[in-house]
């Protein structure tokens, strides 16, 4: 844990995996806090706990999500709200596939898939 946690580096863009509550490598991203890492670009589809808790660590200054709450029954997050609403981190917003389509590009080396998800949509 404490060699991929080493790996990241300020100002680096983190791609979390997961879903939610589901797999989500808690362990890493308290690694990457301990480590005091600043102005990283938090990037998941349904962002949750952990951004929340790198948020609150100043650890973020931009989150790239679809999705972002603690769940259902609570609705969006009040303290991921208050960062991103602050000012303190920047929100960009990526529906769900958009998001999919841009890891599948990075793991295919090529730097964008072609897709016509969000025309019509206030996401373009």
């Amino acid at each position: 844990m404490d060699d991929a946690a080493a790996r990241v580096t300020e100002g680096d863009r983190v791609a979390v995996g997961g879903c939610l509550f589901s797999r989500t490598p808690l362990a890493l991203v308290r690694e990457i806090l301990r480590a005091r890492r600043r102005g990283l670009t938090l990037v998941r589809n349904l962002m949750c706990t952990e951004g929340e808790l790198m948020m609150a660590a100043g650890a973020v200054e931009r989150v790239m999500t679809a999705w972002m709450s603690i769940g259902l029954p609570w609705g969006v997050s009040k303290v991921m709200r208050h960062y991103v609403e602050s000012g303190a981190v920047a929100l960009e917003e990526w529906s769900h596939l958009a998001l999919g389509l841009r890891f599948r590009a990075a793991a295919m080396g090529v730097p964008f898939l072609p897709a016509l998800t969000m025309l019509g949509s206030d996401l373009v």
